[in-house]
């Protein structure tokens, strides 16, 4: 499964095995991807990554599932893995655009800013095995 989100300017967009996420047909399908993320996240080995990338991911997902700030800080990759697969109703939607952001390499950045809104523009992917 590859993974793009396109952020900055009004190119926000997030694709999914080149589907356009918005053309995603129900819920059941986010679900099925952000599970798939969920597994993803769980089998991530903890001294493969900084504590850095492991509490920034934390933080975006007690904000966007609504958990206590700061409460899963010390949560193992396994852990997080799982408590994203948790995830409902318009939290699929965060959860699979935060997660590439964080997770995903940079495949292109804008050197110069939108000449509309001043914004920058940044590519992200991330690509999980079957």
């Amino acid at each position: 499964m590859k993974l793009i989100s396109v952020t900055g300017c009004i190119c926000d967009s997030l694709t999914v095995d080149g589907v356009e996420e918005i053309d995603l047909p129900n819920d059941e399908t986010r679900k099925e991807i952000v599970d798939k993320i969920g597994d993803y996240i769980s089998s991530l080995k903890e001294e493969d990554y900084d504590t850095y990338t492991r509490e920034n991911l934390a933080c975006n997902i007690e904000g966007y599932l609504n958990y206590e700030e700061n409460s899963l800080l010390d949560k193992s990759f396994r852990e997080l893995g799982e408590i994203v697969k948790s995830a409902s109703g318009n939290q699929l939607n965060y959860i699979l655009q935060f997660v590439i952001s964080n997770l995903g390499k940079i495949t292109y950045h804008s050197e110069e800013p939108c000449e509309c809104c001043g914004d920058y523009v940044w590519e992200y992917t991330l690509e999980i095995q079957d």
